[in-house]
């Protein structure tokens, strides 16, 4: 919003004594152009509602300001040199002229500007007090309803982010499970294999236990069949063994008939006994490889 602005004409003064110069001012930014006039120094002059100014019957610097009804902080001043004029007696009476004609005039706009400045500046007050509420107002309700805004923004991204985050942790429990549900399926698949490893070494112990034991029952079995085998063999060649020693101890009885002489029947002329046909020859021990 432009602010208000005030200009003053003319800004550089300079006047005689008790002279009088009408000022003008103009306001910008604002529909109001009304301003008030004043003089700065108590013992500057004096100057009316409307702008008309009466220097001093002293010589100096002195300055005129006008500031605008709309707002009266806006100001605009112009400067006035006053300087004593000629004593001249026709001037004197000219200066004392202008001075009752002005005070008669400023008097006379005194009072009815007096009136009038005093409506206008409490309607000015009034109307800048009912602006500056409402301008307050508007600017309080404006703050208030930005401060809502920012809350209501800030809720949003509290619940946005409330959300997300809560997302973020189901996602990362459900994940966290899912890998724990792994894990278990993993260790049971582990402990599966090894199981079936353990019965695996179980039957290939068993088996090769069965196996050796097989081996060592063939191994009985064949020594045993050795044994019988032996044992089998000998008893066979016993009866052998025997009759082949009768054979050989008794010759023929016929040939012991026809060819022995008789006395030979009882034994020989050296004592030698023979066996007769009708003895069978005494048999010594066994020989140890042929015991049955």
């Amino acid at each position: 919003m432009p602010e208000v602005a005030v200009t003053i004409s003319p800004p550089e003064l300079n006047i005689f004594t008790g002279r009088a110069q009408q000022f003008t001012a103009t306001v910008t930014d604002t529909d109001n152009a009304a301003v008030s006039w004043s003089v700065q120094e108590p013992n500057g002059g004096s100057i009316n509602s409307s702008g008309l100014y009466v220097a001093p019957v002293v010589a100096g610097t002195f300055h005129i300001v006008a500031a605008s009804a709309a707002d009266p902080t806006r100001t605009a001043t112009a400067t006035v040199h006053v300087t004593l004029k000629p004593k001249e007696k026709e001037k004197d009476k000219d200066k004392e002229k202008d001075h009752k004609d002005f005070k008669e005039v400023d008097k006379e706009h005194k009072d009815k500007d007096k009136e009038k400045d005093f409506k206008d500046t409490k309607d000015k007050e009034k109307e800048f007090k009912d602006k500056e509420k409402d301008k307050e107002f508007k600017e309080k309700d404006k703050e208030y309803k930005d401060k809502e805004k920012d809350k209501e923004k800030e809720q949003k991204d509290k619940d946005k982010d409330s959300k997300e985050i809560k997302e973020i942790k189901e996602i990362k429990e459900k994940d966290f499970k899912e890998k724990e549900q792994k894990e278990k399926e993993k260790e049971k698949e582990k402990e599966k294999e090894l199981k079936e490893k353990e019965k695996e070494k179980e039957k290939e112990k068993e088996a090769k236990e069965k196996e050796l034991k097989e081996k060592e029952k063939e191994k009985e079995k064949e020594k045993e069949k050795e044994q019988k085998d032996k044992e089998k063999d000998k008893d066979k060649d016993v009866p052998d063994k025997v009759h082949h020693l009768e054979t050989m101890a008794m010759p023929d009885a016929s040939v012991l008939a026809n060819e022995a002489p008789p006395e030979a029947l009882n034994g020989d002329a050296a004592g030698r006994a023979f066996i007769r046909s009708t003895e069978r020859p005494a048999i010594g021990p066994v020989p140890d490889g042929l015991a049955s």
